[in-house]
């Protein structure tokens, strides 16, 4: 992973209001990452030869289209293998 440019990190895809959104990422090497979109705003500092589960704070949707982009902060080697997207429902539930 590069320090100069971001990598995208899967596909894009659209938000609702009523659902809050995060990711994880396994992740392994010896750096620090930083984890977009801009919304969520997670950096995260690995230091492991094996992959580790990492994921951002979550956030709620809207009328947005989400991308996980990923850089790496500064020297190191840092590897990204998988992404996994959480969500789940944060509306009112009639009764």
């Amino acid at each position: 992973m590069s320090s100069t440019s971001w990598t995208a990190l899967g596909s894009s895809f659209s938000t609702r209001a009523d659902i809050r959104y995060r990711y994880c990422v396994r992740i392994k090497g010896n750096g620090t990452a930083n984890l977009q979109p801009q919304a969520f705003g997670t950096t995260v500092t690995v230091n492991s030869d094996s992959y580790v589960t990492r994921c951002t704070i979550s956030h709620s949707g809207g009328a947005n289209t989400f991308q996980a982009m990923a850089s790496r902060i500064g020297s190191g080697s840092v590897r990204i293998y998988s992404i996994s997207w959480q969500r789940w429902y944060s509306g009112a539930v009639p009764v």
